[in-house]
């Protein structure tokens, strides 16, 4: 009996995601890398608090540890890494917020019409992330990659006024397109 084959992260992908989302963010302040069960996101398969002091390479390395252990999980997990930085590493609520560092959309209907559409009005997205699923235009029968698109701003929000307009941005982005309106909250976790 052979054991099963271990999957591995492509840490290649983690370190351009975690640049593009993170470089701008300098070296104060906590990333909250989860995982939860999939189907059950009130069930935390895994949080782990990372310490922007402690550099890329730390956090890359955080990053690569948690997808390992969420894709060889018996159950299926879902990786969810982060996309503000809080200011503590007990919490990731809405008010632990320090940064909020992009602007995200969750484009599960009509994804490449939503990204076209949203791309035209912001400029080319920092970053894409096919999220894993996918979504069949009714008309063609054509498939299309679900997509996560960020773009990340010039300037982190960081006061109370600069991130309720983030959260109104990300709000009137989805609303556009038609996007998922759950992740317009700054420290809503996409996988």
């Amino acid at each position: 009996m052979t054991a099963a084959a271990r999957l591995e992260p492509d840490r290649n992908e983690l370190e351009v995601f975690i640049d593009a989302i993170f470089r701008r963010a300098g070296n104060k302040g906590w990333l909250s890398f989860r995982s939860f069960y999939e189907g059950d996101k009130a069930k935390s398969f895994r949080v782990s608090p990372a310490d922007l002091a402690g550099g890329f390479k730390y956090l890359v390395d955080v990053a690569e540890d948690d997808a390992r252990r969420a894709a060889n999980d018996p159950k299926p997990v879902v990786f969810c890494p982060p996309l503000a930085v809080f200011g503590n590493k007990e919490r990731a609520r809405e008010q632990d917020i320090a940064l909020g560092l992009v602007l995200s959309v969750e484009c599960d209907r009509r994804p490449q019409a939503a990204r076209a559409r949203l791309e035209a009005i912001l400029g080319p997205a920092t970053i894409m992330v096919a999220s894993g699923g996918t979504w069949t235009d009714p008309a063609t029968n054509e498939t299309q990659p679900k997509l996560h698109l960020h773009w990340r701003l010039r300037t982190p929000a960081r006061d109370a006024a600069a991130l309720t307009n983030l959260k109104r941005a990300r709000q009137a982005a989805a609303g556009l397109v038609g996007g998922d309106l759950t992740t317009q909250p700054i420290n809503h976790p996409l996988r």
